[in-house]
């Protein structure tokens, strides 16, 4: 907690902090910190390299890199994940070479397949934020190309009540999450300054969830 933090702190100011932006042992420790397994400390390690003024393509590849090498089934997805969306969001080319694998990956092997419901505690966690984060990745790598099947995946989850596949084993909390990360996601793009049309049918899908069973889906939307 303390970690992420600080790392947030720095993420606000780091324009303010020129010292730490000089100081390489500063900036590794940070970027070794994008690999950290709680995906909030790796999503503000990103965020505070940038705001130091790593924002080059040729450093935010290597870290989008570094990520995609983490993008298999395991304890570090869910972080590897969230830093190539950080790592999108600051400068869309520098993901562009490990961009086809991660979303083949996050497409048809997290959002299609399913870890075991009989797994521990912590496992189901790190499925659950797995599939929130590759959903997230999708939707902001969709935003730089105009793409509309993240749309059509993020109607599909609210109107089959947060499934990803018809009668899939998914925990009824778990299906709340994922509803509220597709109705974030239909957000997202409907703000976006791009030209990604929203149909009515989409609109008519997320306007479910201001009705959702679950009270911290209807809060998130509101």
């Amino acid at each position: 907690v303390v970690c992420e933090n600080l790392l947030k702190t720095v993420a606000m100011a780091g324009d303010q902090l020129s010292s730490l932006g000089k100081s390489k042992d500063g900036i590794e420790t940070i970027r070794k910190l994008c690999l950290h397994e709680s995906w909030n400390v790796a999503k503000y390690a990103v965020r505070a390299l940038v705001a130091l003024g790593c924002d080059d393509k040729a450093a935010l590849s290597k870290i989008a890199q570094k990520a995609a090498e983490n993008v298999t089934f395991g304890s570090k997805l869910p972080s590897a994940l969230r830093v190539i969306t950080e790592v999108a969001k600051a400068c869309p080319e520098a993901v562009e070479k490990e961009r086809e694998a991660v979303t083949n990956f996050v497409r048809k092997k997290l959002l299609a397949g399913a870890w075991p419901v009989s797994a521990g505690k912590k496992d189901r966690n790190t499925v659950i934020d797995s599939k929130a984060q590759g959903l997230k990745m999708l939707t902001i790598l969709s935003l730089h190309d105009d793409e509309t099947s993240v749309l059509e995946l993020c109607e599909e989850i609210i109107t089959k009540g947060g499934e990803i596949q018809s009668g899939d084993s998914t925990p009824k909390q778990e299906k709340a999450i994922l509803r509220k990360t597709a109705g974030c996601c239909i957000i997202r793009m409907a703000k976006a300054e791009g030209e990604i049309p929203i149909p009515p049918c989409t609109f008519a899908a997320l306007a479910m969830l201001f009705e959702d069973e679950d009270k911290n889906v209807k809060e998130a939307m509101l």
